[in-house]
């Protein structure tokens, strides 16, 4: 019998500024420009080897990185769709899907941490998620200030 054969997911080390290390599958780990530079992958050869490369992420958190590995799994997952500009709404939940809006709403301090994090690893759907956020809050204030 002839049964397939199982290639098994290339895993990526991620590893924070406290030490904690973060089994991440390739395709998860590959968002960020910053580790894909790191490994020496571009865009015609996007192969890391057989090992397990570890990654040190020394300006990110554990939670903060969490929370990236978090969004990117989804992302990969449930890709989020093209944001339209000029932005026909204020309200973040019409302007990306449910999931994303929800992501955003954390304490202003692990947003700052979360931006902080997207920038370093170049993670460019993290970025643009919360570059959306930026926007709405901005535009908000620009409503509310011309109400009055």
């Amino acid at each position: 019998m002839n049964l397939p054969q199982i290639v098994p997911r290339l895993i990526i080390a991620q590893v924070s500024r406290e030490g904690t290390s973060f089994d991440v599958p390739r395709e998860v780990a590959l968002l960020s420009q910053l580790v894909k530079e790191t490994l020496g992958v571009d865009e015609e050869d996007d192969e890391v080897g057989d090992e397990k490369p570890s990654i040190p992420l020394l300006n990110v958190s554990s939670d903060t990185l969490e929370k990236v590995i978090e969004f990117c799994t989804h992302y990969l997952e449930e890709p989020m769709t093209p944001i339209e500009t000029p932005l026909k709404s204020t309200r973040l939940e019409e302007i990306v899907q449910a999931w994303y809006a929800e992501f955003v709403k954390v304490d202003r301090n692990l947003l700052f941490t979360l931006v902080a994090a997207a920038n370093f690893m170049d993670v460019k759907p993290v970025r643009i998620v919360f570059f959306a956020l930026v926007v709405k809050a901005r535009l908000t204030r620009l409503q509310n200030s011309c109400s009055i």
